[in-house]
């Protein structure tokens, strides 16, 4: 059974609010632990909530909680959207760790995600130079991969190409009967124009 990880979300500093995320079998046992026990954490709905960390005053917050399988990693997700203040930040992630989340390594949101069926490949690349894109043209050329536009094209891609082998492997298969199949020139032509694309 996978651990269930705990980071920070939001950009580290002083904000307005912090977003502390956790993913895995016991994220919404450890959100728990430091919310009301009556709270009703309903699936897919911000839930306004009071923190309770140890030797601390309670804290205003929001609750997301978003079920298995249909998450960003296919696990169990909560996020805890709390005041921004860094020590705060810093003993909620602290009395999560002591409570048996682990700090989640840099990426491993995502490759949760991707290891859960969640997200291709592309996608993860997409993810990725999305979150280091150093301009605009960047982060719209990452944008359009998420959005799903590359893996269409890819896709596309692909079936022309099996498409063409399926005709290859026919004229192979049938050279010597009197079948209407593509000529080695039609064939050298289609795959010209795949190879241009």
């Amino acid at each position: 059974m996978p651990d269930t990880i705990v980071a920070l979300s939001s950009p580290v500093g002083p904000a307005p609010r912090a977003v502390v995320r956790l993913s895995g079998p016991r994220a919404r046992e450890l959100a728990r632990s430091l919310l009301p026990d009556a709270l009703d954490l309903r699936p897919w709905r911000l839930t306004p909530s009071q923190l309770r960390l140890p030797d601390w005053p309670s804290a205003p917050c929001a609750v997301l909680s978003c079920p298995a399988p249909r998450s960003y990693t296919g696990e169990d997700v909560v996020e805890l959207w709390v005041p921004g203040a860094p020590p705060l930040v810093r003993r909620l992630l602290v009395t999560l760790q002591e409570r048996g989340a682990r700090l989640a390594d840099r990426g491993e949101f995502t490759r949760r995600a991707f290891l859960g069926g969640r997200l291709s490949l592309l996608e993860v690349e997409a993810v990725l130079a999305l979150t280091s894109a150093a301009d605009a043209e960047a982060s719209r050329a990452a944008l359009r991969v998420l959005e799903g536009g590359v893996g269409a094209e890819l896709e596309a891609l692909k079936q022309a190409l099996l498409d063409l082998r399926a005709h290859v492997e026919a004229a192979i298969d049938f050279s010597e009967e009197e079948l209407d199949l593509a000529d080695e020139e039609q064939l050298a032509r289609r795959l010209e124009r795949l190879a241009a694309t």
